[in-house]
């Protein structure tokens, strides 16, 4: 696959790393499946199938995944760092 549609490929951990901003991505947490996201011109729920298929596409070639929320990395700024270091510890 072309790792240059994901937001970040670290090819000594064979890791894609998505970084998901809550309203581009339309957080679950906070958007319901029927938000239409202005910007995107897309409901919420396809903007998450859509990245569902990112996903799958990933796993299926045998990619390791990681996504990451805006909501999560504004509670922990380290919270890549400690993901990252799960995989390459592997």
């Amino acid at each position: 696959i072309d790792t240059k549609i994901y937001d970040i490929y670290l090819p000594k951990l064979n890791l894609i790393i998505e970084y998901h901003g809550n309203y581009w991505h339309c957080n679950p947490e906070i958007y319901p499946a029927d938000y239409f996201n202005k910007k995107k011109k897309m409901l919420a729920k396809e903007i998450w199938e859509y990245d569902n298929n990112k996903l799958y596409l990933a796993i299926n070639n045998n990619y390791n995944y990681l996504i990451i929320w805006e909501k999560e990395y504004k509670k922990n700024k380290d919270i890549i760092k400690e993901k990252i270091l799960k995989y390459a510890k592997n």
